[in-house]
């Protein structure tokens, strides 16, 4: 709604969106087509991975990567986890920090799941990529997001995603 933003459409003849979702508005409020394509990918040889309980003593092992801030809503899988019957076969793995990490770890602890959980804070790329190659599953939980670059970092290590099918993740 920016007059700034109204001004540049006026005289743009190409404009590219980096998702759908954005696509869809920028044709609903400003009347204005764009090409989308996302802002993100992922280059280099892509490696095969299979999914084997018995690479993690019998656990399914999730990762999930992010800053733990409201936008990113790590909570949601706690609450999730809190629902299934077996939940003792999971393991999650979370790689990030951010404010709310405090709070997390003490809703963790409050509903009993400390042995499901382990929390690794910032670590470097290469460590990163050894959790991604350990891991079943990789977990956004994002209530608002672009093109998450974790999506792409983890297709290269052929992890598939579970996402809320919305933002830049339904499109990636």
């Amino acid at each position: 709604f920016s007059r700034r933003l109204r001004k540049a459409l006026i005289h743009t003849t190409v404009l590219l969106t980096a998702t759908n979702e954005n696509k869809k508005i920028f044709e609903r409020v400003h009347s204005k087509k764009s090409i989308y394509i996302p802002e993100n990918g992922t280059f280099g040889k892509f490696h095969e991975s299979e999914f084997s309980m018995s690479k993690n003593n019998g656990k399914i092992n999730l990762v999930w990567i992010g800053s733990v801030d409201h936008r990113k809503n790590l909570q949601i899988l706690v609450d999730a986890v809190c629902g299934v019957k077996d939940k003792f076969s999971i393991q999650i793995n979370v790689i990030g920090s951010g404010h709310l990490l405090p709070y997390i770890k003490d809703l963790v602890k409050d509903k009993g799941l400390n042995d499901l959980f382990t929390f690794y804070g910032q670590l470097p790329r290469s460590s990163v990529a050894e959790i991604i190659k350990k891991s079943d599953l990789h977990v956004i939980t994002s209530i608002n997001e672009g093109n998450p670059t974790t999506i792409w970092e983890v297709m290269s290590y052929g992890l598939p995603t579970m996402t809320v099918s919305h933002c830049g993740m339904a499109d990636t």
